[in-house]
């Protein structure tokens, strides 16, 4: 469990190779030089003081516990080689380091925060750790002496100039230059080796892509950098709608959506949230990011949990686009790496239940059911209190059901008046009654809601003795209609497609859902067909009616149309395994060669 390029001495201290050669060198670090570049280059935005949350404190000392260390700096190698730890590559310290940098804020205030590059010099260390196979360490100390070299320094001097000015001339001067096909060609031999899921390949890769993405002839990185106070407005949910509107409008652009594109692909196996990614989610020409931010700040301001829900729900779908724009921003969030798996639920519980309508009225069952969520059911005389069994006068509504004659059976007034709220309510009784009690935190105030009615349609049924109406329908379906859609991908190639099919069909699926705003578990059937321009897709999408089918199509023909059509998962998958099947393991060798090279430096 040593790192990659760690060697151990005769003291018995892990030291970083590249450390070991270049720590008096400039731009000297354990991990892709240019990465620097990337943290200074944020450095000259900070936004403000860096506060630390208890959140950071946590995952700090969380991280240090995992980590077996009481200072977390005490992993990165220092110029006289004696620290570091072996728990580094643990997986576990791995992942708690990369928690601790999630927690501090993104706003800028802490990127040239002492503390906060500490730890991100550890995440970036650790990018080294367990490569997959011993050629993967050869390319990658190849890479790393060419990066000292005279060649190298000038192309990171290069690469720094260009992220330090931002002009398109700076950046066509570099991203032109032999060097980044140099590096480029070291990246490629990394895939080819079969060391496509090593972050310390991965975080070279998609830095020489930011570096020299573009879109109609225009460096996209130049635009992105410049447009950073755009993005942080836009970011900020306290600023007025019209205000974040208006710096979407900058920020939105082909460029910006190729650099999410890039980002997509590699952030999460580098353990970084991608908070930018669905900034620009639109449909037709509202910015769902601001329009669920506003839906969220009135759902705040309702009192119990239960209206919350319902509220969500009412403001959510109150029109076609508002519904695909928040659900597309749901489905989002649930596609996230770092999404917990209880916010998973209750985001895919938003997906099916929120905009559910009657089965024939085509009323949206949060509205029907408002009053109901409001305690109409519980409203009882003055000196009662409204029991879900009452059989005398303690209950209000419904109004027929004030009195019993007869304890022992529904009057004709009663079960009639029963007969209404349930024909009224449909199949909606049921699915917000299991919305809401799989989402709320206390599942008995939410029975409570819902006792009333439940007793009286089943009760009244039962002291009839003969056929009724009144129990209540099933929970609206889901899947009411089914319709097959296609779209045409152009990579991953279709023969990588075929040899990889299952593989392939899990992580694209999760593609569908993410850009279209639907529940994971209605996509289905899953085709693929060679054609001119790359690969059709076809699969099934299943919907609770016809008029969401309809939405649904509205969605892809727009994605497609603006080109934001987003494969981070799938492009993931084929680019970091389509050259060679990784080997996992660690590497235990090259240890007598890597010394020697110490020697003769």
């Amino acid at each position: 469990n040593f790192p990659c390029l760690r060697v151990k001495t005769k003291a018995n201290n892990n030291i970083s190779f590249f450390d070991a050669v270049f720590w008096t060198m400039m731009l000297s670090v354990a991990v892709p030089i240019s990465v620097v570049v990337i943290v200074l280059f944020m450095a000259s935005y900070c936004m403000g003081e860096c506060v630390v949350t208890s959140a950071v404190s946590s995952a700090r000392a969380n991280a240090e516990t995992i980590c077996d260390t009481s200072d977390l700096s005490s992993l990165v190698m220092q110029s006289d080689f004696n620290t570091g730890s072996e728990a580094m590559c643990l997986t576990s310290c791995v992942a708690a380091v990369n928690a601790l940098v999630r927690t501090f804020p993104r706003d800028g205030s802490c990127d040239n925060d002492p503390t906060f590059l500490a730890h991100y010099r550890v995440q970036n260390d650790q990018r080294e750790c367990s490569p997959p196979n011993e050629a993967c360490t050869s390319v990658y100390l190849e890479y790393l002496f060419y990066a000292q070299s005279s060649e190298g320094q000038t192309c990171l001097a290069g690469m720094a100039n260009a992220r330090s000015l931002l002009t398109q001339t700076a950046y066509d001067a570099i991203c032109s230059d032999m060097c980044i096909t140099t590096m480029t060609s070291y990246a490629d031999q990394l895939l080819s080796e079969g060391c496509g899921t090593w972050p310390a390949y991965l975080s070279l890769r998609r830095d020489l892509e930011l570096l020299c993405s573009s879109e109609g002839g225009e460096y996209c990185e130049a635009e992105y950098f410049s447009n950073e106070d755009d993005i942080n407005v836009a970011s900020n949910s306290t600023e007025s709608f019209a205000t974040r509107v208006a710096s979407l409008d900058v920020v939105c652009t082909t460029c910006f959506n190729k650099i999410q594109q890039i980002e997509g692909k590699y952030k999460e196996a580098l353990g970084l949230e991608n908070n930018e990614g669905g900034l620009c989610i639109q449909f037709d020409t509202t910015y769902c990011t601001p329009t669920l931010d506003e839906i969220e700040d009135a759902v705040a301001a309702v009192g119990n949990e239960d209206e919350k829900v319902n509220t969500r729900s009412r403001l959510s779908c109150a029109s076609s686009t508002t519904k695909r724009c928040v659900q597309r921003m749901w489905s989002y969030e649930f596609a996230q790496p770092f999404t917990t798996t209880a916010r998973k639920s209750r985001l895919n519980s938003y997906l099916l239940y929120s905009c559910l309508k009657h089965q024939s009225s085509d009323r949206l069952c949060a509205t029907l059911t408002q009053t109901l969520i409001e305690g109409l059911y519980l409203e009882a005389p003055d000196g009662f209190v409204c029991t879900p069994t009452d059989v005398s006068n303690g209950c209000s509504n419904p109004a027929p059901c004030l009195s019993w004659d007869d304890p022992n059976q529904c009057s004709f007034g009663c079960s009639s008046g029963v007969d209404d709220v349930v024909q009224s309510l449909g199949c909606c009784f049921r699915s917000v009654n299991n919305f809401h009690s799989a989402i709320t935190s206390s599942e008995a105030a939410t029975t409570e809601l819902f006792a009333r009615m439940e007793y009286l349609s089943t009760s009244c049924c039962a002291r009839q003795h003969s056929d009724c109406s009144e129990l209540f329908a099933p929970q609206c379906s889901f899947q009411a209609d089914t319709e097959q859609l296609s779209i045409t991908i152009f990579n991953p190639p279709y023969s990588w497609i075929i040899e990889n099919e299952e593989a392939f069909t899990d992580v694209f699926v999760q593609d569908l859902a993410l850009n279209i705003g639907h529940a994971l578990s209605l996509f289905s059937n899953l085709n693929y067909r060679e054609v001119d321009q790359g690969v059709t897709v076809t699969f099934d999408v299943a919907a609770a009616s016809t008029t969401e089918i309809n939405e649904i199509e509205a969605v892809l023909a727009d994605i497609t149309s603006r080109g934001t059509f987003r494969q981070w998962k799938s492009l993931a998958t084929y680019e970091q395994t389509s050259s060679a099947n990784v080997v996992v393991a660690c590497l235990a060798t090259l240890i007598s060669a890597i010394f020697v090279s110490l020697l003769l430096f």
